[in-house]
């Protein structure tokens, strides 16, 4: 669970209708916190507590009368966008066709998708505020950020929990009383990596001043625990006449295109199938089989085939072998 905690948390459901395609539904669900710093956020609360013994912060977001959203979407993108406030986030909702399903999954990945919320009050101020859903610009979870900190005697040590790489500058330290000091630090954490910061001086916490590292965004398949798997079953139907060329048995080897691992294909009575369990994004890239047949013969050596390709889209997920393919 502390794993899962640092994870982005963003959803993909389908309604996947193989008779009427055009019926198939994506969406995308995230929840977007407040991108402000941690280190900005125990800095803040510190200013406060000179003005009052238990100051309460509370976000715009449920402060506001009314909330208008206003998102940047390609109008070629057949994108419908819900957005709801929650007293700390925005939940966020992305419904499409299947045909624009991976271009949202790679806008997602690289160039993030951007709007903006317009907060409105009671005695009329007006505060506007950027939206953003980017897998390049992870910097939750709110408020306490993806780098763990923790304290042993002199020395903090920093442990990058997000799935992408941190620029971690400094390292600001707080003491009751006295305003924040900056320890320079100037190190990169990749994803999953640690890093020791010895420290001088009496201090009772720490947090990171940190930026996220370009290029180096997380992946949908990298955070699939946060993605609702699916089964796609494939079946194979073995319609060759032995006794035409010889033959004992015919053994099959199945992959989905472009997804790394294969599987053995049991063949009962001359049918078999395999099951493939793969996140939703990976399965709407992979609408293809590839398997290669052994050919186990009676009087000579077996000769296995090349890799083979069956378009389930086209085709269905019913595998036809018959000798022209196989020969």
């Amino acid at each position: 669970m502390v794993e899962r905690a640092y994870r982005p948390i963003i959803f993909v459901y389908a309604v996947l209708d193989p008779a009427h395609p055009e019926n198939e539904r994506i969406r995308y669900d995230a929840m977007l916190a407040p991108a402000i710093a941690p280190a900005e956020y125990r800095q803040l609360q510190q200013a406060l507590a000179v003005e009052a013994q238990q100051p309460i912060l509370e976000l715009p977001n449920m402060l506001a009368n009314q909330v208008a959203y206003q998102w940047n979407l390609s109008t070629n993108l057949a994108v419908e966008v819900t957005t709801d406030r929650t007293p700390d986030c925005f939940h966020v909702g992305l419904s499409t066709g299947l045909a624009s399903a991976l271009l949202l999954k790679s806008l997602l990945q690289n160039t993030g998708i951007s709007g903006e919320a317009r907060f409105t009050f009671e005695d009329g101020t007006v505060l506007n505020s950027t939206l953003a859903m980017n897998l390049g610009q992870i910097t939750g979870p709110w408020p306490t950020g993806p780098i763990e900190i923790n304290r042993n005697g002199a020395v903090f040590k920093l442990l990058n929990r997000s799935e992408s790489a941190l620029a971690v500058r400094d390292l600001v330290l707080f003491a009751a009383g006295r305003p924040p000091a900056r320890l320079p630090v100037e190190k990169q954490l990749a994803a999953g990596a640690g890093l020791d910061v010895p420290v001088t001086g009496t201090f009772d916490d720490a947090e990171a001043d940190f930026l996220p590292v370009g290029g180096n965004s997380a992946t949908l398949e990298e955070i699939r625990s946060m993605i609702e798997d699916i089964r796609s079953n494939v079946v194979f139907v073995d319609l060759v006449n032995y006794d035409n060329y010889g033959l004992e048995r015919l053994e099959v080897e199945a992959r989905l295109k472009g997804v790394p691992g294969t599987s053995r294909v049991p063949m009962e009575n001359r049918k078999g199938s395999v099951d493939f369990l793969l996140p939703l994004t990976t399965f709407l890239a992979a609408r293809s089989v590839e398997y290669r047949v052994n050919k186990v013969f009676r009087a000579k050596p077996a000769e296995m085939t090349g890799w083979l390709e069956w378009d389930m889209n086209a085709n269905s997920n019913v595998v036809s072998i018959v000798w022209e393919s196989i020969r």
